[in-house]
């Protein structure tokens, strides 16, 4: 069963044949990657758990997988990434870490710095609240 974000749903009674024709279930559910809502190491430390959860071990299988569920969009942009290669002749950690270069590129220390000194206490923000905002500074 599809969700309408066309994800994968797998959060109750699925089962899908094997090769070896078992059944099995599979726990969780991962949506698809949505760049500019979902944050892409969060992403991906969710989909690791997927993997654990379900026992998906092995590059292939974890590529397989990741490539199933990462959405159109995101597919897209990979090909993109890596053209002239195709997405399913890297690794998963190599798309991985192509992802993350681009998504996550690494901040500039000064700008981070002027962010973090311009934070301002708000209005009715409590003292925990304001100290979590300046952590994610």
């Amino acid at each position: 069963p599809i969700c309408e974000r066309g994800c994968l749903r797998t959060g109750y009674d699925t089962t899908t044949g094997d090769e070896d024709g078992m059944t099995t279930n599979t726990i969780g559910q991962v949506e698809p990657f949505q760049q500019g809502v979902d944050d892409w190491e969060q992403y991906t430390e969710r989909l690791e758990q997927y993997f654990i959860a379900n026992g998906i071990e092995g590059d292939n299988k974890k590529l397989a997988v990741f490539l199933t569920v990462v959405g159109a969009k995101t597919y897209a942009l990979l090909s993109n990434l890596v053209a002239p290669s195709k997405p399913a002749s890297k690794t998963y950690a190599e798309l991985k870490e192509v992802l993350q270069t681009h998504l996550k590129p690494k901040p500039l220390i000064i700008a981070e710095r002027f962010k973090f000194h311009q934070r301002k206490q708000g209005e009715g923000e409590s003292v925990p609240q304001y100290m979590a905002e300046l952590r994610k500074l």
